[in-house]
């Protein structure tokens, strides 16, 4: 994704997926949709919670995807790529915990 434009907005807004024909599913099939998506997931539920709801709305074409939902899993990740320092960020410090997680450190009160 280097020198790509980034977006400002994860996907443009009232977008209204449908599935495509077997025609053009077949087409495209070979793009690594299954694992973009995947990716992209895994994002949105760790640091990059403003991609959810644009991730959820591609999720339910993993078999049935075209042309517009690969644009779309591409104009998602030039949105990441244009926003590289905002996100959720856990950390442990001096000043003691900031954020929060229920995982490893978080309910460490030795600091």
């Amino acid at each position: 994704m280097m020198g790509c434009t980034p977006t400002s907005i994860p996907l443009p807004a009232n977008l209204h997926f449908q599935p495509v024909s077997p025609d053009e599913h077949s087409e495209v099939s070979s793009y690594p949709y299954l694992e973009v998506l995947g990716s992209l997931t895994y994002a949105a539920m760790g640091t990059c919670l403003d991609i959810s709801y644009a991730v959820r709305s591609l999720a339910p074409f993993a078999n049935s995807f075209g042309h517009a939902h690969i644009n779309d899993l591409n104009h998602i990740m030039q949105y990441i790529v244009g926003c590289p320092k905002q996100g959720i960020l856990y950390t442990k410090g001096g000043e003691g915990l900031i954020g929060f997680t229920d995982t490893n450190w978080a309910s460490d009160q030795t600091n």
